[in-house]
């Protein structure tokens, strides 16, 4: 008889500081990968070298939100963090009280499409919703059709609004996606 087939397990939890490598290494990764094209390569492969950094202010952000309302939810894959979301009020200025926002959300491009980004956006959006916000918004690269597609599978829908995104020498236009939560 052949062996079972086990699926592998994801987990969703709340990040801890000992998760900043992890959440930077995932963040870096699916920069890299995700964004060659819409933002300079020499700005993305700089990227690498900031990780110390990066980690360090993740950290911080993690010990010490600059709201205490934020949340960061790691995706654990087979007991491995696989990916990382950060959610709360809304920074936009004409958005309401009650809404709340998805202020990032990378998985490490060797879990693109395994689940791990699902189960992220299952849970944020349950407890953004468990915490008073009656809608939500995101920012994301209109050149980035692959994460557009992710969201709109989760009832996001371009509103209308966009920015420019400018770093590493690079612009990119970002559109505002918005959903009423259940």
């Amino acid at each position: 008889m052949p062996e079972p087939i086990q699926a592998p397990r994801i987990t969703i939890r709340s990040a801890g500081i000992g998760d900043a490598a992890a959440i930077t290494e995932a963040q870096v990764a699916a920069w890299q990968l995700a964004y060659r094209g819409i933002m300079p390569d020499r700005y993305l492969d700089d990227l690498s070298e900031e990780k110390a950094g990066a980690t360090e202010r993740r950290r911080l952000h993690i010990a010490r939100p600059d709201d205490p309302r934020v949340f960061n939810l790691v995706a654990e894959y087979d007991g491995e963090v696989a990916g990382w979301l950060c959610a709360g009020p809304s920074r936009d200025d004409d958005r309401s009280a009650t809404t709340g926002e998805i202020w990032a959300v990378y998985i490490h491009p060797d879990h693109w499409r395994s689940g791990v980004g699902s189960a992220l956006m299952t849970v944020a959006l349950q407890r953004l919703a468990e915490e008073g916000y009656t809608e939500a918004i995101l920012w994301v690269f209109e050149e980035n059709p692959g994460a557009r597609r992710f969201y709109e599978r989760f009832a996001w829908r371009p509103d209308g609004s966009s920015a420019l995104f400018e770093r590493g020498g690079g612009q990119a236009v970002e559109i505002r996606y918005h959903r009423l939560l259940p």
